[in-house]
């Protein structure tokens, strides 16, 4: 079985997921973590082996660290990279 993940994910930092795992739609993963088992859609997981933290509530949707809007994000990311 490949290993699946969708666009809708965030990896943080020194992520290791193993062979055959599937990661769902908006999920979090924590930044050091090492997925061994399949990840549900909607949560937050961290750790080794991974697991999960707590499903994503409304103010993860809104900001991607402490006071940090998702969509002020988005707009550097546009301003930063070219659309050819």
């Amino acid at each position: 079985r490949s290993t699946l993940f969708p666009y809708t994910t965030l990896f943080r930092s020194g992520v290791l997921i193993m062979p055959g795992v599937a990661i769902g739609d908006d999920t979090v993963i924590g930044a050091g973590s090492v997925v061994t088992k399949d990840i549900p859609s909607g949560v937050v997981a961290v750790g080794n082996p991974c697991r999960i933290l707590r499903e994503v509530g409304e103010k993860d949707r809104e900001f991607y660290w402490k006071d940090r809007r998702i969509e002020d994000l988005k707009e550097l990311l546009k301003r930063e990279v070219p659309n050819d």
